[in-house]
């Protein structure tokens, strides 16, 4: 069984979700800052984040990179 969000252009979902009728992409790019800035933490994981939105957000100094194998 396929699923259906594969068949969505990533560009169709995005202007659909900026409208100001529905605002999520505005809402889920403020809790993204939020959630950047509200937490004492030097490791961040992020899943499910097909386009980007909020990822302008984290501040590189303020993560610690540990690159795996």
């Amino acid at each position: 069984m396929s699923n259906p969000w594969e068949e969505i252009n990533l560009d169709d979902y995005e202007n659909h979700m900026s409208l100001e009728s529905v605002n999520q992409l505005q809402t889920l790019n403020a809790m993204m800052k939020k959630q950047f800035e509200d937490h004492a933490v030097d490791t961040v994981m992020i899943l499910g984040i097909a386009g980007g939105n909020g990822l302008e957000h984290i501040r590189p100094e303020k993560y610690k990179k540990d690159l795996m194998d």
